[in-house]
């Protein structure tokens, strides 16, 4: 339903205001008629620390498995470029990159989230592993960074149209049209808190 929406929209050129709250209902309506998440054994021992370099492999790996939620066609030419961004070598120098707060997600030993914030205002990555989203590590994830970024009250992001409603529910709203480079279409949002 919501790739239905997405192509409408995209067709129709919505406002950014009108697109969100359109995303926004979708994702609810899905919410309420999809199957649940899997049913965990046993509540998440979750575990968020800060990444480290050898974190590298298992980051580009999640992202990696993830691509076909924010690239329309991960194999068309025009998303290589933006998909080099996600090699383990460029994860590595992100990871070490003292501009940018890098956190990872645990369970036990598996890395199942990774979160980025550049110059303590940017979210940089925020990804989840697919089979727990809606568990509550996405905001985990971004409320360790939020609190790593001291007195910061004003945050950007350039969500994938898949991640809007996780973004919203944290606080963020569109500031432009959706944008479209390297393959990714994409919906700049900020947060101001007071």
């Amino acid at each position: 339903m919501l790739d239905a929406i997405v192509i409408t929209i995209g067709i129709v050129g919505i406002t950014a205001s009108l697109l969100y709250k359109l995303l926004l209902l979708a994702y609810r309506a899905d919410k309420r008629t999809a199957a649940p998440h899997p049913v965990l054994p046993m509540p998440l021992e979750l575990t968020l620390r800060s990444a480290q370099p050898s974190d590298a492999p298992a980051v580009a790996h999640l992202i990696g498995g993830l691509a076909h939620y924010f690239l329309a066609d991960p194999a068309a030419a025009e998303a290589g470029p933006f998909l080099e961004n996600f090699s383990v070598d460029a994860v590595a120098r992100c990871i070490a990159d003292p501009a940018i707060d890098y956190v990872v997600a645990c369970v036990g030993t598996e890395l199942v989230g990774v979160a980025a914030l550049r110059g303590q205002t940017h979210v940089h990555h925020l990804f989840v592993r697919a089979d727990l989203h809606g568990q509550g590590i996405a905001r985990g994830l971004w409320q360790r960074l939020k609190a790593g970024a001291g007195d910061t009250t004003h945050f950007t992001v350039n969500s994938s149209l898949y991640a809007v409603p996780t973004y919203a529910a944290f606080g963020f709203a569109p500031t432009a049209e959706v944008q479209a480079r390297n393959g990714v279409r994409y919906q700049p949002m900020a947060l101001q808190e007071a």
